[in-house]
């Protein structure tokens, strides 16, 4: 089998993915747009036969060469999923079976590997998605397999009776208050409030301490509305008129993705966001939606915003990701140089990854 890579601009890519059941992270016009961002340029891979469909979207990018390396040789590349759950997508006949299915993944998956090693890529860092699955077992005998926790899903197809039975009792409390208080929730569609937003988000970044890189520009999310159009949805809470609480959510083939929050400082007492999440999931709901995932907790952690997120909903999925060396002999080289410029050992492929990107500070 072989495959071809497409630019962010080939309607193949677009026709490709609509086939599928998919998510936002896997339409060119947010892999471009991601791609800007982190300085790479956005490719998809893809693989097709006996009615089998694979799409592969990821980002390309330089590696830095490190002071006082040599320059000479062509430059070396690597490659990394776009932000978010940008796992690899496939699609068969819908009378396929399980072994035909793996069959194709296993084939794809060498093809996509040969390429990428045809291409000069020194490695590849996927985030896998907890909804849209592959059968992890023909990723690990290709790469690393990593386990990164769990993530909290709400089950749109339920009853609102149901959901609210699986909010915890202290998330119901405050919700009931701030129905009682008269705080205002609802769907921003001109999208007036998103300076508002902006204020929250920004001001959740910096009580956590989150790096650089989390804190978005209005700009930013201007251009994030333009590549995703009607599926990104502003929604957010006043409090005596003013917005208390923001969060952008996407939906997509009945998939919402709970993407970015925040709530102001002086309005923490009142926990608006609980009834900002309360609010958003029988909205979605109403849509005909099936899932809405929460995500888990920073860094997939089991922290305080797990649990936050865990107080809404007894459904779970596991958050993976899938770490590829495709040339290991360049791989070695450049975490070598990464050990004698930071005079430490450099972590394992289950650790941070690829080692020769970590920061020191």
């Amino acid at each position: 089998m072989q495959g071809d890579f497409l630019p962010a601009d080939s309607p193949r890519w677009s026709d490709l993915v609509a086939e599928m059941r998919h998510d936002f992270y896997q339409l060119p016009g947010y892999v471009r747009l991601a791609a800007q961002k982190s300085g790479g340029v956005a490719r998809c891979f893809v693989a097709e036969e006996n009615g089998f469909k694979f799409v592969s979207p990821l980002i390309v990018r330089d590696i830095p060469s490190l002071p006082g390396q040599s320059r000479g040789g062509p430059p070396r590349r690597d490659a990394v999923s776009p932000y978010g759950y940008s796992t690899p997508l496939m699609h068969g006949p819908p009378d396929a079976s399980t072994a035909e299915r793996d069959a194709f993944l296993r084939a794809a998956l060498r093809a996509f590997v040969d390429r990428l090693k045809v291409e000069g890529l020194v490695s590849t860092f996927y985030r896998l998605h907890p909804i849209l699955t592959l059968n992890p077992e023909p990723l690990a005998e290709l790469g690393h397999v990593v386990d990164g926790g769990e993530t909290v899903t709400i089950d749109l197809r339920a009853s609102a009776e149901e959901m609210w039975r699986q909010t915890r009792r202290d998330h119901r409390r405050e919700i009931n208050k701030a129905k009682r208080r008269g705080d205002l929730p609802m769907v921003d569609t001109s999208w007036e409030c998103l300076g508002g937003f902006v204020r929250a988000y920004q001001a959740t970044m910096d009580r956590v301490g989150a790096e650089a890189h989390y804190f978005f520009s209005e700009q930013d999310f201007l251009e994030l509305r333009k590549a995703l159009g009607d599926r990104l949805h502003l929604v957010v809470v006043k409090i005596a008129g003013r917005v208390a609480a923001a969060g952008l959510f996407t939906e997509v083939c009945g998939i919402v993705q709970y993407h970015l929050s925040g709530t102001m400082n002086e309005f923490l007492p009142e926990a608006p966001m609980k009834l900002l999440l309360h609010f958003a999931r029988l909205w979605f709901k109403e849509r005909g939606n099936s899932v809405l995932h929460l995500g888990g907790g920073l860094g997939a952690r089991q922290d305080s915003l797990m649990d936050f997120k865990a107080g809404f909903s007894n459904g779970r999925a596991r958050f993976r990701t899938w770490r590829l060396i495709t040339d290991p002999h360049a791989y070695d080289a450049l975490v070598r140089e990464w050990e004698a410029r930071n005079q430490q050992t450099a972590p394992g492929p289950g650790e941070f990854f690829p080692a020769y990107r970590k920061s020191v500070n």
